[in-house]
């Protein structure tokens, strides 16, 4: 968000400098000052004026009801995980929408994504897809999106649709998904595209069951020292998940309790995560 509020505050300068400007242009013949003079006042008293402006904009944006809602959930999810309150928030909204209302997709994308996934580690994946299937979701690609996020949310999007037609054995659309996260990704040299690349070719190569690849691509996530590699448990599932797949509980284990050592102290939103992804993989009975 830090990143946002730099970019639009930027963009909303250079708006109200060449507003200042065009005023300066029209009423040149009544001003005697030198330009440079005018020119410095102009940038300097641009600055407060573009962060008022901003600042009434995000305000109003956070007294809609949408944005407290959204609010609202996002703590909830972050903190506490699948619960009862942020599973309700999310039917609610998306009930909205399959009524006809229309829902910013800043906010909607959250909405629908976090229960998607709910519905993959559930392996519900019929479910995911639906929801993934809105109407609205097509916004995901959206520049506007893009521009806010640079593009991880439809990253994001792409693993949790890969998650589902992989639970559902399809594919050809296994193929799409891989294909356009590459031609959208491919080029990026940093984390957290690396990784969550990673994981889409993961997931494709188990589909597919090319486990020679999918060891190396393991590998490579776990080697990756980057810090978001660090701290992102998805590499010890994944890891778990293979082992698992070629009959070797016992390594899968030790991969699991890495995995626990790094969230055990954390919210319980990511001990909830590791708790559904042992149920998943078929590694206990432990409830979720």
């Amino acid at each position: 968000m830090r990143n946002v509020f730099v970019y639009t505050f930027s963009i909303l300068y250079a708006l109200v400098v060449i507003v200042c400007l065009a005023v300066y242009w029209v009423f040149k013949s009544q001003i005697s000052a030198d330009f440079g003079v005018v020119f410095v006042i102009i940038m300097v008293v641009a600055l407060p004026i573009t962060y008022l402006l901003l600042r009434g904009s995000l305000l109003r944006e956070r007294n809609r009801p949408e944005s407290k809602m959204h609010e609202e959930f996002r703590t909830e999810i972050l903190t506490n995980g699948y619960t009862e309150k942020s599973l309700g928030l999310a039917d609610q909204v998306i009930s909205e929408v399959k009524s006809g209302k229309k829902v910013n997709y800043v906010y909607l994308k959250d909405f629908v994504m976090y229960s998607a996934d709910y519905q993959n580690q559930l392996k519900n994946y019929d479910k995911a897809l639906e929801l993934l299937n809105l109407p609205d979701a097509k916004d995901v690609r959206d520049r506007s999106i893009r521009f806010i996020d640079r593009g991880i949310s439809l990253l994001l999007y792409l693993n949790i649709r890969m998650d589902a037609v992989c639970g559902l054995r399809d594919a050809a659309e296994a193929q799409s998904i891989k294909n356009e996260a590459h031609e959208q990704f491919g080029n990026e040299t940093a984390d957290p595209y690396i990784t969550m690349l990673e994981m889409i070719d993961f997931e494709y190569q188990l589909l597919q069951e090319q486990y020679d690849a999918a060891k190396e691509t393991v590998g490579r996530m776990l080697a990756n020292t980057s810090p978001f590699a660090k701290e992102y448990c998805g590499k010890y599932y994944a890891a778990a998940q293979l082992c698992m797949r070629l009959n070797k509980p016992e390594e899968a284990e030790e991969y699991m309790q890495k995995a626990w050592e790094q969230v055990k102290d954390k919210s319980a939103a990511l001990q909830q995560t590791y708790h559904m992804a042992r149920t998943r993989f078929g590694m206990d009975e432990q409830a979720v």
